[in-house]
């Protein structure tokens, strides 16, 4: 652009129309992205190619364009932009899911751990359980229960624990 002002018209028309052609075609050609692209990660990438085919075409003319991009960032149609919204909280939720899958798998995997280890655990006391062990540990148990006092009856044959002969 000029610093002066003696070819007005001339520049104007010049920035306002052919330039500005050059700079959408160059737009329409580089298709293939995404508006959330657009929007996004591959910005710089559309500006860079949008650069280079607006230097190709002004080339011939001996214009070199040092420099291209947006005034403000592009404004989707609502429709797209409710599109790119729902799209991304789509995803999150997928996320989402997917952290809670996760940690159902570690919860479910860590309870099991947790009764493989009382198996275990059951395990090693039922093979050190002996007749002899479980008669000590139920003297035990009726020593603490016991009042001083013998039974007043006995059934049918039934042996009391102590013999009490007084002979």
């Amino acid at each position: 652009m000029c610093r002066t002002n003696w070819c007005g018209i001339r520049c104007r028309a010049f920035t306002h129309g052919f330039f500005r052609d050059a700079v959408r075609n160059g737009f329409n050609v580089s298709t293939g992205y995404r508006a959330e692209d657009i929007n996004g990660v591959k910005q710089s990438e559309l500006i860079e190619r949008v650069l280079g085919q607006v230097k190709r075409t002004l080339e011939p003319f001996g214009v070199n364009v040092i420099q291209l991009g947006f005034v403000a960032p592009p404004r989707p149609p609502e429709t797209v932009k409710s599109a790119i919204e729902a799209k991304i909280a789509a995803t999150q939720l997928a996320e989402r899911a997917e952290n809670e899958k996760r940690q159902a798998i570690a919860e479910a995997a860590k309870t099991v751990e947790i009764a493989r280890g009382q198996a275990q655990a059951n395990e090693l006391l039922t093979r050190s359980l002996s007749p002899t062990l479980v008669q000590w540990k139920q003297l035990e148990i009726l020593q603490q229960r016991w009042n001083g006092q013998f039974p007043q009856v006995v059934g049918n044959g039934a042996m009391p624990l102590l013999n009490l002969n007084t002979k």
